[in-house]
């Protein structure tokens, strides 16, 4: 099986309305001054700072969404928008307007062009080029077209020969004007390449171009190149160098550009108008196409390479493409029949890598061959130039043979180390270890007693062979004496798995599962994602050919420089989440993940790089915070420091400090991404200092006009205070005189209802109650009878509770409690029900509000009926307790419950519910376990 590597390989981002473009249909693309991308859609202007895209429509001003072409006039602090259908605007401190309308003929514009204080764009289709003052904001539209083979520039629109369309292209503060891509017609078109100067064409002869059409013209460095349909000229300065006819399709090649030696040019297809994007690499004239490696179906409308060499791409419906710049591939499953790659290691010409079961040979970028293993294997070993070991720890007992190309595979229980000393050499297998000298064995033995634990990896340094043997730790054997230790126990490092280890000149580095450790003499030092690594659990250490390290984690790559540990994570086209395994071939770091295999340009050690650009605006006590990061914006961290204190992490874009204490403050920030160490800003100063009615002169003041306001206002009062302190103090007499005679009234009612009422109802109870027991049950008498004995006993209770509440007296608190717990021992004396009560209001002198008493007893009253009649409890609980003027009773069984939402209760509870509301408290009913009734309210000692 082989499977072509070099397709679709490129380290991109994709961007579309899922990561919060605008819309997908997109135009040009330009980069500004201060680094931000501008893009123009078919649903606004969208501004792009890496991370966020900030888009400029018709809340802003926009008279119409589709914006086609954006220009920055750096030199007023704006920028100048075309839009097809509502004629050119200006965008300038987050605000679009129009200085004047423009007429609805040339609304409709391609292509903005600045030319000193003036601006050049074409209208439509329609042969006017309009001249657009950006200080007068005056357009005078003009015509173009052939006169006596010349281009010329008019008024009026009498041309012999009309010309539908023009294309240009601006080159060191000169406007190329050219063939349009839309004049197809012959007579239509400009043959050979002119110059504008805002008021003539000057035609400019470049060899072998003057009577063809140009479609195209780039330039670097004196060094040009025009396109002619799919003919390309190359000169210096005007001076001719050659042609080439390039091998592909009838078309034309549009919009070119020179970058790192090679040509990028746009071609639109004769056959179906398709517009894709080519790399011509001039040296050895191959072409590339871009649109089939990144599989864009749409057409292309733009490309840009930006300050940091990154190469833009915009579409006509697939958003917008950054391909990075950089040499970086990453493979994924297109590539592989499985993708989690486990391990990898250079063979020859060859990559060897392993998937569960699955071990590939790649050479030339190309998988060439793959074989699948029948036993489960995760990891293998090189162990000389013709045999590639798989490790099966669980087959021991089967024997396995294959061939990978010219390689024989064969299956292991463990792997094997041969280290060669001066006269020594040392061979490990498994757990165990011989040392020989002249073909002697002058010694053997094993690390540990762990039949099932086998050498992981081993190296050699100075006298010694450090072995690593997973939770058991790394054992240390001296070569010379013989002698063996559990190194990193004797070090004292603590981890419950030892993964690997590695040599960096005099340093021994260890892997494991709680970060990297670091030993020089004896001396340990531990890095965790405190120092930069992206996970504490570590797979793989390696060392480059540069002595730099790289580390392999549970979350992806690290690379050590300069003590500090920097992220290789899917920026760079790093996309596994779970790093296993590292090599090193041809200049090249290759990194087998759970998602692939990623191949890194390691030509020249790993350089630190900012690519995070930071503007720092600052208005008094307020800051704004700019951030511009195309490459890894995910890892940006932002700080800020005040005068001495701590650094302060913020994702805000804003920062106020009105509100600290008056003082002189410096503040400074710094700032970093995956890539690079701190950098810092310079100091912002400001002051705070408190107004002037916040000033010391200003509160004595206030306080000296206000004490002689007071004393004024004070011996007022005084003087008025005498008046009504004695109108006041009758008042008191006359009130608690009315109360005294109230309170005797209450008294004389409640006695006079007991007295008289409650005798007569007293006396109709016992009579009829007589009556009924000598009254036959058959007799026409009995159903009245039994009424009025009902009656009068219901009348009778309720006379007593009235009269009860009536009387001042049973107002305190400890009168309602002793009342109720009589009423509730009575009630339950001769049932099955244990009835109990708590109170911590025995010796309370609290006073219930007026009408208290009365909803109170009823409620319970009726709380106790209901759960003799309904609960089948065993125990029921009265508890009464005062405590910060907050009076709680609650009535509570070990009944049955009931469903608080049954239509036959409903009507009770919602009577007892308005007792307690009409006395402003709260009541909780509670059926989860037996069923509870609690009061709460608010009282005064």
């Amino acid at each position: 099986m082989t499977l072509n590597l070099s397709a679709q390989n490129k380290v991109y981002k994709h961007y579309t309305t899922e990561q919060g473009l605008p819309h997908d249909i997109t135009y040009q693309i330009i980069q500004d001054s201060q680094g931000y991308i501008w893009i123009g859609t078919d649903d606004g202007l969208v501004k792009f700072n890496g991370d966020t895209f900030t888009t400029f429509g018709s809340e802003k001003g926009l008279t119409s969404n589709f914006v086609i072409d954006v220009l920055e006039d750096a030199k007023n602090k704006q920028f100048l928008i075309a839009t097809w259908g509502r004629g050119m605007h200006v965008l300038k401190n987050d605000s679009i307007f129009k200085n004047e309308p423009l007429a609805k003929d040339y609304s409709k514009i391609n292509k903005l062009y600045k030319l000193n204080d003036t601006l050049v764009y074409s209208a439509s289709v329609s042969n006017r080029q309009v001249l657009y003052n950006l200080y007068t904001h005056r357009a005078f539209p003009r015509f173009f077209g052939y006169e006596n083979e010349q281009l010329v520039l008019k008024e009026t629109n009498n041309f012999k020969k009309q010309i539908r369309d023009i294309n240009c292209e601006f080159i060191k503060d000169k406007l190329y004007v050219f063939d349009s891509e839309l004049n197809i017609a012959t007579e239509n078109q400009i043959k050979g390449l002119y110059t504008f100067d805002v008021k003539n064409y000057k035609k400019v002869s470049f060899k072998g171009t003057d009577n063809l059409c140009v479609h195209s013209i780039t330039e670097q460095n004196d060094y040009f190149v025009l396109a002619s349909y799919t003919t390309l000229f190359f000169y210096d300065g005007t001076k001719f160098l050659e042609k080439r006819k390039l091998k592909m399709p009838k078309g034309k090649i549009i919009q070119m550009q020179l970058h790192q030696g090679k040509l990028y040019f746009v071609f639109i297809n004769k056959a179906n108008g398709l517009r894709e994007l080519y790399t011509y690499d001039v040296r050895n004239n191959f072409i590339t196409n871009v649109s089939d490696k990144l599989i864009i179906k749409s057409s292309i409308s733009d490309f840009l390479f930006d300050e940091k060499g990154n190469l833009w791409i915009t579409t006509y419906g697939n958003g917008v493409y950054q391909i990075l710049n950089t040499n970086n591939s990453f493979y994924d499953a297109s590539y592989f029949l499985n993708p989690n790659l486990r391990d990898i290691a250079s063979l020859d010409d060859n990559i060897i890598t392993i998937a569960p079961n699955i071990i590939y040979a790649i050479k030339n970028d190309t998988v060439v061959t793959s074989k699948r293993i029948p036993f489960h294997t995760e990891t293998f070993q090189i162990q000389n130039s013709k045999e590639i070991d798989v490790i099966v720890p669980n087959k021991l007992d089967e024997s396995y043979k294959d061939k990978l190309m010219e390689y024989h595979v064969v299956n292991k229980s463990h792997n094997q180390y041969y280290f060669k000393f001066s006269e020594k050499t040392v061979v490990i297998t498994g757990f165990s270890f011989v040392i020989k000298e002249n073909d002697k064995v002058v010694s053997k033995g094993e690390f540990h007693a762990l039949k099932e634990s086998f050498i992981h990896n081993a190296v050699q340094h100075e006298n010694y062979i450090y072995a690593v043997f997973g939770r058991l730790g790394i054992f240390r054997l001296n070569v010379i004496t013989g002698e063996l230790i559990n190194w990193t126990k004797s070090l004292g490092i603590d981890a419950n798995m030892f993964i690997d280890i590695e040599k960096k000149g005099n340093t021994l580095w260890i892997a494991a599962n709680n970060g990297v450790y670091k030993v020089f003499n004896d001396e340990v030092v531990q890095y965790t994602t405190k120092n930069g690594l992206l996970s504490n659990h570590v797979n793989d250490l390696f060392v480059d050919a540069h002595n730099i390290l790289w580390v392999a984690t549970q979350k992806g790559l690290n690379v050590l420089k300069d003590g500090n540990f920097y992220s290789i994570d899917k920026n760079l086209g790093q996309k596994s989440l779970s790093v296993e395994k590292i090599t090193e071939y041809n200049n090249y770091l290759y990194v087998a993940g759970n998602r692939g295999l990623f191949k890194m340009d390691n030509l020249y050690p790993f350089q630190k790089k900012l690519n995070t650009h930071i503007k720092i605006t600052q208005q008094n006590t307020n800051f704004r915070i700019a951030v511009i990061n195309f490459i890894n914006p995910n890892t940006i961290k932002i700080q800020y420091q005040l005068n001495d204190d701590l650094w302060i992490e913020t994702s805000n874009e804003k920062l106020e400090f009105k509100n600290l204490t008056e003082d002189n403050y410096k503040l400074v920030f710094r700032y970093k991404d995956g890539l690079s160490d701190w950098s810092y800003t310079e100091p912002y100063r400001f002051e705070i200092t408190k107004p002037w009615y916040q000033q010391l002169w200003f509160y004595i003041l206030f306080i000296l006009s206000i004490s002689g306001v007071l004393v004024l206002l004070v011996y007022h009062q005084l003087v008025k205070a005498r008046k009504k302190n004695k109108i006041f103090q009758k008042t008191l007499l006359e009130r608690e005189k009315l109360q005294e005679d109230l309170k005797n009234v209450r008294h004389q009612i409640a006695q006079d209802f007991h007295d008289d009422l409650g005798n007569k109802l007293a006396s109709i109870s016992m009579l009829s109650n007589l009556s009924l027991k000598k009254t036959e049950k058959q007799s026409d008498l009995y159903p009245s009878l039994h009424q009025i004995n009902k009656d009068a006993n219901f009348l009778y209770t309720g006379m007593r509770d009235f009269v009860w509440s009536l009387d001042y007296k049973n107002n305190k608190l400890r009168e309602v409690q002793i009342y109720l717990n009589d009423f509730g021992e009575k009630l339950f004396e001769y049932s099955n029900i244990n009835f109990k009560s708590v109170n911590n209001v025995a010796k309370s002198n609290a006073i219930l509000p007026h009408y208290w008493n009365k909803q109170l007893v009823l409620v319970f009253k009726e709380a106790m009926t209901n759960t003799l009649k309904h609960s089948n409890a065993t125990e029921v609980l009265f508890s009464v307790y005062l405590i910060d003027n907050t009076l709680e009773i609650k009535l509570e069984d070990n009944g049955v419950g009931f469903d608080l939402n049954f239509s036959g209760r409903k009507n009770g509870l919602r009577n007892m519910e308005e007792r307690i509301a009409s006395i402003k408290g709260t009541i909780t009913l509670q059926t989860t376990k037996g069923f509870s009734v609690c009061f709460k309210g608010k009282i005064r000692e």
